[in-house]
């Protein structure tokens, strides 16, 4: 009968035991069920933007909820504010520079909701300035002196004779200004990005958002990315092609449009072959997806307004995915 001691006693040993192991171990730290050398150091999500998103269900659901984004109450507070100041007070470069505020906070989803509603905003102020002889902070004044021409303020002031023309308030058919007239315009430095991603033509100057525009771009990634210049700009292009009909202005098969800006690649730059530019189209449905063989398309109002704000020369074009 001693065995039966011997279980008794072994039995209440492994309860006290168990007694004990219950009340040590939730202070114990856990132990994975799988544990190797090889597995991966946990590492910080990458930013938040769209060309380093990788196309998982997690991350695209995310890059969803970014693009979902609205304004704060505080950023939309200043918006209200901004379009107070511009369509009741005029007020159009403190509406400007309200507005920018928003749009340069870091807290502000790049393409997102939010991001559209002030972008839209800021051009329509911008666009106004452009069409208007109203002054402004962010304008050059010119004082006309004798043997001045729109063409030689345009040439030397980094701006357009239709762009002059529109912006002062003279017929498109005049060329005539007058000493002491005092010409106004935004001069100096522009620069165009296009973001082949979100389907965007965005106009810079002097290094800040001043536009924007939705463009089509080249079937199957034909579209080249890199830095470019334009180079040569002109009105109701024909279209030539080698060894085939060239196909005059509005020739519903012209697919240039009614406006041609070439793009000539920078050193850096590699292109496959050539003839790429920037240009209106016959086909505004194509717009916001990739339609051409290449190049960037804009609807034909849009690139009039662009080919009258960009200089002819010495203006950037950066495409980017």
């Amino acid at each position: 009968m001693y065995w039966y001691y011997k279980a008794f006693l072994a039995s209440i040993v492994g309860v006290i035991l168990w007694g004990i192991y219950s009340l040590v171990s939730p202070h114990l730290p856990s132990i994975p069920a799988f544990s190797s050398k090889a597995d991966p150091i946990e590492k910080e999500e990458p930013t938040e933007t769209p060309g380093n998103i990788e196309k998982t269900p997690n991350t695209v659901k995310k890059k969803n909820l970014i693009a979902k984004r609205d304004l704060t109450p505080n950023q939309s507070k200043k918006l209200l504010e901004a379009k107070e100041l511009f369509e009741k007070d005029q007020r159009l470069d403190d509406a400007y520079e309200l507005a920018m505020e928003i749009f340069e906070d870091k807290s502000l989803p790049i393409y997102s909701k939010g991001w559209y509603k002030i972008a839209d905003f800021i051009s329509k102020v911008n666009t106004t300035l452009l069409l208007s002889s109203a002054p402004s902070n962010r304008k050059e004044n010119h004082l006309v002196k004798g043997g001045d021409s729109l063409s030689r303020i345009a040439t030397t002031k980094s701006s357009t004779i239709r762009g002059l023309q529109k912006g002062n308030n003279i017929p498109a058919d005049s060329i005539n200004i007058h000493p002491g007239d005092v010409i106004r315009f935004f001069g100096g430095q522009w620069s165009i990005e296009v973001i082949q991603s979100q389907y965007l033509l965005v106009i810079t100057h002097k290094g800040r958002f001043f536009k924007y525009y939705k463009v089509g771009i080249g079937q199957l990634n034909r579209t080249p990315l890199g830095k470019f210049l334009i180079y040569g700009k002109v009105e109701d292009p024909i279209w030539e092609r080698k060894g085939q009909e060239a196909i005059q202005s509005g020739d519903p098969r012209n697919v240039l449009g009614t406006r041609w800006m070439k793009l000539k690649p920078q050193p850096g730059t590699i292109i496959t072959g050539s003839g790429y530019g920037i240009h209106g189209t016959t086909d505004p449905d194509s717009i916001g997806t990739p339609a051409s063989q290449g190049c960037i398309r804009m609807k034909n109002e849009q690139v009039e307004e662009l080919f009258d704000i960009i200089p002819d020369t010495k203006v950037e074009v950066t495409i980017r995915k």
